[in-house]
């Protein structure tokens, strides 16, 4: 007979998926490389904006799930859907708020359907709301199995992430950083670091050729098509109510332009 502590242990430890779960329905409307397809949409749920974006009266639970002054804490909201909450720092540097709002509306005007839904929120603290990757495992707890741990489809999702990190020069994705639902869809998650300033372009390009992955660092014509007919005006109205400086919107769009004309990461 298991003890209470033994029970509660069990019932706090994450649970495992198998890598190769597959969850590919197909490729979304429009079809291409990187269009969406099975699996939970990031943007399919505009009821935890609506929750998440309430006052602290609408949070019946909430737990530091974080480390230091750029710790977060886990809200779960009053119809039951989860968040994880970080605050909105007075500058623009890393691990702001800011920044993981853009991830996401930067993902979601790019039709990735890799970041979970992202909102700025009221609850308790200025500060940003993720919807929380239920019932998920990270690459660290898959034990960085390697190329072959993942299925086709899931290698295709991966390469999405490389791609979406060039563009949002985010240097942060580490094994931790990357989590796959019960479903097998791979998704970006803790996008604190979107737009910093440390060489990304190389970091990414380099970390992932290591990897020799290189058959997702690019993309398709489809894709290129698709993307080539974003304007810079559709670009800044995404990003409209985000709080980014000028100069990391420049960047992130720069980096962009970069991908369609090399037709993925630049050599």
């Amino acid at each position: 007979k298991k003890s209470i502590l033994a029970r509660l242990i069990e019932a706090i430890k994450p649970k495992r998926v198998t890598a190769g779960n597959p969850y590919h329905k197909g490729p979304g409307p429009g079809g291409g490389q990187f269009t969406s397809g099975g699996g939970v949409s990031a943007d399919s749920s505009s009821v935890f904006a609506n929750v998440a974006s309430m006052g602290l009266d609408n949070v019946t639970k909430s737990r530091s799930i974080g480390i230091g002054e750029f710790g977060a804490e886990l809200y779960t909201y009053s119809n039951g859907t989860r968040g994880v909450v970080k605050p909105i720092s007075s500058d623009d540097g890393l691990h702001n708020g800011h920044n993981e709002v853009t991830a996401y509306e930067v993902s979601k005007l790019l039709k990735l359907d890799i970041v979970p839904e992202t909102v700025y929120t009221n609850a308790g603290k200025s500060g940003t709301s993720q919807r929380f990757v239920e019932d998920s495992t990270t690459f660290t707890e898959m034990g960085r199995g390697g190329r072959e741990a993942f299925i086709p489809e899931q290698r295709r999702q991966i390469g999405k992430i490389v791609i979406f990190d060039y563009i949002t020069s985010n240097s942060d994705r580490h094994w931790n950083n990357w989590v796959v639902d019960k479903t097998g869809k791979v998704w970006a998650i803790d996008n604190g670091c979107t737009g910093s300033a440390y060489g990304t372009q190389n970091y990414v390009s380099k970390a992932y050729r290591r990897i020799k992955w290189g058959e997702v660092t690019h993309i398709d014509k489809s894709t290129k098509k698709r993307w080539s007919g974003i304007s810079r005006k559709q670009f800044n109205g995404a990003l409209k109510h985000v709080g980014l400086s000028t100069d990391r919107k420049d960047m992130i769009w720069e980096n962009f332009q970069d991908i369609i004309k090399a037709g993925g990461i630049p050599e």
